[in-house]
């Protein structure tokens, strides 16, 4: 979702990556690595929900994908760094993202 003039307005059939985390030498996270092939994927419904299927336990980044460019996502409440922490056997919830800021802007 993104908020636009106060309305929450959904991202219709947005392409959504899961990138895995890379470490730095120091050990800490410091990158993702998508790939368009066989990174974890998923589109927006109509109502800008969407799910990912069959991922593998680790930790990924969120990625939105416009084909010419993909963005990294952080949280929308405070703009910090975004991990996603699969855990095999259970279903990750990350709630509802609704973001002041978007790489595109949605039509009501």
């Amino acid at each position: 979702m993104v908020r636009v003039n106060g309305q929450e307005i959904p991202i219709r059939n947005g392409l959504l990556f899961l990138a895995p985390t890379i470490k730095g030498s120091d050990g800490s996270e410091m990158a993702v690595s998508m790939d368009r092939i066989n990174s974890p994927r998923a589109q927006s419904d109509a109502n800008g929900l969407f799910h990912f299927h069959n991922v593998s336990p680790g930790r990924y980044g969120l990625v939105f994908d416009l084909l010419s460019e993909a963005f990294l996502l952080n949280r929308p409440e405070d703009g910090s760094q975004f991990v996603i922490v699969i855990t095999a056997g259970q279903t990750t919830d990350l709630g509802r993202l609704v973001y002041d800021q978007f790489p595109v802007t949605p039509t009501p």
